[in-house]
């Protein structure tokens, strides 16, 4: 892995972790389900950035 794929492959990680920790931050009664929902581009987008 060379210096650019691990800067990416961090930026990516800490995208996803961002957007996990901002669901998880909110009330259990407030937080989406996206389960039931089907995998769209927007809905990757929203969950992944």
């Amino acid at each position: 892995m060379d210096v650019v794929e691990a800067q990416s492959f961090r930026s990516a990680i800490r995208a996803m972790d961002k957007v996990f920790l901002d669901w998880a931050a909110k009330p259990k009664a407030e937080r989406e389900n996206v389960e039931s929902r089907p995998m769209t581009g927007a809905l990757f987008d929203a969950l992944f950035g």
